[in-house]
């Protein structure tokens, strides 16, 4: 699945963060995130997790799909930072 910068960089935030919410992703961003996590959800790499104790707030969370998708058996598979290194 091809996806542009701004959405490799949400769906990693929340792949190594989750669960997730808005304000969250956005502070990470720096912008606001609602259109990336619009369309995350409907390529069904993401899905909303539930909600978190601070006033309820919808919490996003990776789906089986994105680990199939990336070929991952389960979240432990994700490169650590320190593989990563080498890479920036």
């Amino acid at each position: 699945i091809p996806l542009t910068r701004s959405l490799m960089e949400t769906l990693s935030i929340i792949a190594y963060k989750q669960p997730l919410t808005k304000r969250d992703i956005d502070a990470f961003r720096g912008v606001d995130s609602a259109r990336v996590i619009r369309q995350l959800l409907d390529r069904k790499l993401i899905e909303i997790g539930g909600r978190n104790g601070d006033g309820g707030k919808l919490v996003f969370r990776t789906t089986q799909r994105f680990l199939e998708v990336y070929g991952l058996r389960d979240l432990n598979d994700l490169p650590t930072l320190k593989e990563i290194e080498p890479f920036e």
